[in-house]
């Protein structure tokens, strides 16, 4: 599959990572923009890890996304019966070289109609719209990685006007924040709004409340929005509230859900209302100025762990916007410190998007504005949740990475569910889950859809952060999983007569390969026996195992004396 630009920003993270030498001047941690965000992938975001906010717009109209990283659509699929059989059929396909009659017995009897997971959706959209200014002599854009916050900065004759963004991680809620030096101050109309018409929002004095759930009877959730406007005449015109005179305005979003992360099956049923009450509350007597400082020492401390040094660009470089020196690079110029900041902008995403005690980060990360993300956005296994993760030790955010390793040992039960329906021992994972954390083949495609050794790859990294830590408690709760993949693997991987042990079918993810099957000379074909992707994962994954019962003394790995 296409990989989304964040997820890309992460994997170049890590080409970077081999050289992190401390410099004594940081080179600015800032993102910069002399032009609008005319579509939501060019807008700013940031996030606590479990809440999201991201800005975009056209001045002066502002569209503020607000999220929460639990809200997800439930799908309805089946296992579809037969297919222990067909898998054992079309190994014997592959093995006869009929490659393409493979494929066509993965769509016809094996692999669902459709998709498996249910897509991840959004919390909130704040509509924001400035009334009566006149186009700003100046327009910029930041994003202040080191302060966790993003600002849009109109200028005009007799005044500014800023707008800011943040995700306080104590306070736990979302804030956008509007200051105005205009003489008049401003008029400002604030609408919430969401894509789901079965959404029910309601009015309140001082803001909203967004009752909504994922669709399908997905995950409950309640957003609750306060506005805050010292000074400023307030009126409704239906839902929309319109400020007057406003020199400072400060909304404060909380959503709550009935998410339960350690039993996804049985919701939560504590009041999504209260909770909502208590951080607004909090909240609301912090003010913007301590939001903004406590957010600033969160990211602060986390950001500057880690310096990078590729050289000094050229002078007067720094001065441009981020867009002006991607298009200097693209011609071949060098800027060593925008690449610097790249470095620094997959670590900001992986401190935005997740943290301990939370979901790991899924495709849009916290930041995805429809009803529907593109792929999902839920958690692909066949790398993408994976690269997610491989900055996290490497550049001093490890504790970033146990999101990922709980999420992955709580994948044990249904992964053994479905090795159990295609008759196999131990645990296995299709390409993709949801925060329901079911599995199956995915989609109807074999070229991605066929592969069952995804979990071994997730499982991969719960000894690598072993390898990184030395926790041996937490290298301890990982054992069930990992000795439970690797009777899959036992199971899975057959003697093909000549004393070579090969997995299949199976597939390379989205990589196919030419041969004749007896209907021409070369055909474009997906599944076989035996592919370099699953025999190397089986491979680690076995060895992965007798370390772990190595490092905790284990003697006895009962599955391997079979």
């Amino acid at each position: 599959m296409n990989v989304p630009a964040t997820l890309k920003h992460s994997f170049l993270l890590c080409l970077f990572a081999a050289a992190v030498p401390l410099r004594a001047i940081p080179v600015p941690m800032q993102v910069t923009a002399s032009t609008p965000a005319r579509v939501w992938t060019e807008g700013y975001g940031t996030g606590n890890g479990r809440l999201g906010i991201l800005s975009f717009g056209v001045f002066p109209k502002e569209t503020v996304v607000l999220n929460e990283g639990s809200i997800f659509a439930k799908k309805n699929f089946q296992m579809r019966e037969g297919a222990a059989e067909a898998l054992d059929k079309a190994r014997e396909l592959c093995k006869e070289g009929k490659y393409r009659s493979a494929d066509q017995l993965f769509r016809k009897n094996i692999l669902p109609p459709g998709n498996i997971a249910g897509d991840y959706q959004q919390g909130g959209r704040l509509q924001v719209e400035f009334q009566g200014l006149p186009s700003p002599s100046s327009y910029q854009r930041t994003l202040d990685m080191r302060r966790g916050k993003a600002t849009t900065r109109a200028q005009f004759g007799t005044g500014e006007l800023t707008t800011e963004i943040l995700a306080a991680p104590s306070s736990d809620c979302a804030a956008y924040h509007i200051a105005c030096t205009m003489p008049s101050g401003c008029r400002v109309s604030l609408n919430l709004e969401h894509p789901d018409p079965s959404a029910r929002i309601v009015a309140q004095p001082n803001g909203w409340v967004l009752e909504g759930q994922g669709s399908n009877g997905g995950t409950r959730f309640e957003n609750t929005v306060v506005i805050l406007a010292p000074g400023a005449s307030v009126t409704r015109k239906g839902s929309t509230i319109i400020l007057d005179s406003s020199r400072e305005v400060l909304v404060l979003s909380s959503i709550s859900t009935d998410y339960n992360i350690r039993k996804p099956e049985a919701p939560l049923t504590h009041s999504l209302a209260a909770k909502n009450a208590r951080i607004l509350a909090k909240a609301q007597k912090a003010g913007w100025k301590k939001l903004a400082a406590e957010t600033e020492d969160y990211f602060s401390r986390l950001m500057t762990r880690c310096q990078v040094d590729l050289g000094d660009s050229p002078a007067g470089v720094s001065a441009m916007t981020t867009a002006q020196r991607l298009e200097r690079v693209k011609q071949g110029k060098k800027d060593p410190d925008l690449l610097e900041q790249l470095f620094q902008f997959g670590r900001f995403c992986t401190i935005a998007h997740t943290r301990p005690g939370q979901l790991p980060c899924g495709l849009q990360g916290l930041w995805n504005p429809e009803l529907r993300a593109a792929w999902m956005g839920c958690y692909f296994l066949n790398i993408n949740s994976q690269m997610n993760q491989w900055p996290s030790h490497v550049t001093g955010l490890g504790e970033f990475q146990r999101s990922y390793l709980d999420f992955v040992r709580s994948l044990r039960p249904h992964g053994e569910e479905f090795a159990r329906f295609i008759k196999r021992d131990g645990f296995c994972f299709g390409h993709y889950t949801d925060c329901w954390k079911r599995t199956y083949f995915s989609g109807n495609n074999p070229e991605w859809g066929a592969s069952l050794m995804n979990g071994a790859w997730a499982c991969a990294h719960l000894v690598d952060s072993y390898r990184f830590t030395g926790d041996r408690e937490d290298l301890k709760k990982s054992l069930p999983i990992l000795e439970s993949n690797a009777r899959f693997i036992m199971s899975w991987f057959e003697d093909d007569g000549e004393g070579r042990y090969l997995s299949g079918p199976g597939v390379s993810p989205e990589t196919g390969f030419y041969a004749p099957d007896g209907t021409g000379p070369n055909v474009l074909s997906y599944v076989s026996n035996g592919t370099s992707h699953d025999q190397l994962l089986g491979r680690e994954a076995l060895r992965n195992y007798i370390y772990a019962c190595g490092e905790l003394g284990v003697r006895t790995p009962t599955l391997l004396k079979a």
